[in-house]
């Protein structure tokens, strides 16, 4: 993983996924070792990635323990879903979250599209050399800079309305939208545009599938108001 970071990884357990196969990830073992290559040990780390561990006191011997001594919160989280990592692997899942990449920004979070800001993962400041634990940080600076670059812009006087009247139109408006004899139910639009996202817009995308998928968007998009 050394040339390509961790995007080997994330492309190895999105390959597993589309598979139809799973991913665990087994605390209570070290790695096993690649065929030629000699076993795990602590002592063939990085040197900063040993030092780490050091100063943390996790020179421990299994995943487990490593785990317990530098994040034990997490062990007890995932017991209050009923799952025992300290016992049973861990199902693990590549979430787009998980993206490296997003839409690109100015120093000011700014977008090429006037007025449009982005900051955190949606943004393309999270890179595969991002230090790990960062990314709270990066979102707090950038919505920092996003707002102070939207302040420090000068905008038309906005119409006073009647708050009232606007209020009332809204709910007319909505009103007007709803169809209670639909047969198109909430509940199957969303899981729809989910598989849609997971499926087309994931970490690997590909031109012809995401034109299809804009076309069955637009589709959606039409019943519904139909």
């Amino acid at each position: 993983m050394l040339d390509f970071g961790s995007s080997l990884f994330d492309l190895a357990v999105f390959r597993e996924m589309e598979s139809g196969r799973k991913v665990y990830m087994d605390f209570n073992r070290n790695p096993l070792a690649v065929p030629g290559d000699q076993a795990f040990d602590l002592a063939r780390l990085d040197s900063d990635v040993h030092v780490y561990l050091e100063k943390s006191g996790a020179l421990l011997d299994k995943p487990i323990d490593r785990l317990k001594r530098m994040n034990p919160l997490s062990i007890e989280l995932y017991k209050q879903y009923k799952v025992d990592i300290e016992k049973h692997p861990l199902l693990f899942a590549m979430n787009n979250q998980h993206m490296n990449g997003g839409l690109a920004v100015d120093i000011w979070g700014q977008t090429s599209l006037n007025g449009c800001y982005a900051i955190g993962e949606a943004s393309g400041t999270h890179g595969v050399t991002r230090p790990g634990g960062s990314a709270l940080n990066a979102g707090q600076v950038f919505g920092t800079r996003c707002a102070e670059h939207i302040a420090s812009k000068t905008f038309a006087e906005p119409a006073k309305l009647d708050a009232t009247v606007a209020i009332a139109d809204g709910v007319l408006h909505v009103q007007a939208t709803l169809k209670e004899m639909s047969p198109i139910k909430p509940s199957a639009i969303k899981r729809e545009v989910q598989a849609r996202m997971s499926d087309f817009a994931g970490m690997i995308c590909k031109a012809d599938h995401i034109a299809s998928a804009l076309q069955d968007a637009k589709k959606l998009t039409q019943s519904t108001r139909s």
